[in-house]
């Protein structure tokens, strides 16, 4: 059945053409609606840059262009005392005077630090792997690879795990065994 034969009866129904513009209109909106509600997430914006320093398990400086930034590694976050210590020297070794690529997740302006998704030269990402050694818990819940990696540490008892527990839902604290 063509619009040509299917126009004269909706025209029967709705004779007044206000009728039209508002359907067409609801329609319109509609469509607009749902093509941004399903349209894929854009790209985290990436920056690159060669690491400066290594502050502690989860942030250390990067010299992105002729600027240095402090960034905070995204997702994730390291206990004090010893265990900080070891995800320091772990971290360090994995991306200290390296190129690293940086998805930034939080930009926060010209001087406060950002936090990213920080890859190595390798195509590693360190936060991933600060979680795989048990050195790191997740704070970010919409990160399953990464929720699923810390209950891998937590079950072989890897890293913080020796010694801690974590109460499901808490995010941020570690309880001792």
């Amino acid at each position: 059945m063509g619009w040509t034969l299917l126009a004269p009866i909706v025209a029967r129904l709705f004779k007044d053409a206000s009728w039209w513009l508002l359907i067409a209109g609801v329609c319109l909106v509609g469509a607009i609606v749902l093509r941004r509600a399903f349209a894929p997430a854009p790209p985290l914006p990436t920056a690159f840059g060669t690491t400066t320093a290594v502050h502690r398990g989860n942030a250390m400086s990067v010299k992105v262009g002729w600027r240095t930034r402090e960034v905070a590694l995204h997702g994730i976050a390291v206990p004090d005392g010893l265990w900080g210590e070891r995800a320091t020297a772990f971290l360090r070794q994995l991306v200290y005077d390296k190129q690293v690529r940086l998805e930034i997740t939080d930009g926060r302006g010209v001087s406060a630090r950002m936090t990213a998704i920080v890859y190595t030269p390798e195509g590693w990402c360190a936060n991933a792997e600060l979680l795989k050694q048990g050195l790191a818990w997740c704070t970010d819940n919409r990160q399953r690879e990464w929720r699923r990696l810390e209950a891998d540490a937590q079950r072989n008892n890897r890293g913080i795990w020796q010694q801690y527990k974590r109460v499901e839902g808490d995010d941020a604290h570690l309880y001792a065994r």
